[in-house]
């Protein structure tokens, strides 16, 4: 669920040229995920359990340094600087995903007067 809401905050118009392919491990004591995030004609997609075949970056984190550097609570910088985010191959990658997601107010007003 944590990724879909990414998906929303992509910006899908200054994301349409771009193509990345991360593979992302989310470990929580004995719980593990894999998921591979594809980044793909404007859109967020991701698959769990997908072979990371072909990803130009790895990265390893709890689903909490996940959620607080997607939304906000911490820069990645500082979630990678801390070690609560673990990125090996081409972090270019993660950080241009990263600066691709939007920041707009959870809740805001859909019909006005």
């Amino acid at each position: 669920m944590i990724l879909d809401f990414a998906g929303i905050k992509l910006n899908g118009t200054e994301a349409a040229e771009l193509t990345g392919r991360i593979g992302w491990t989310v470990a929580d004591g004995a719980d593990t995920v894999d998921l591979l995030l594809e980044l793909r004609n404007g859109v967020l997609v991701y698959t769990q359990g997908a072979a990371f075949d072909d990803v130009q970056a790895t990265a390893r984190s709890t689903k909490t340094a996940l959620a607080a550097a997607l939304f906000g609570g911490t820069s990645l910088d500082d979630a990678i600087a801390s070690g609560d985010i673990e990125i090996s191959g081409d972090d270019a990658v993660v950080k241009r995903m990263f600066a691709l997601l939007d920041d707009f107010p959870l809740w805001f007003p859909i019909v006005q007067p």
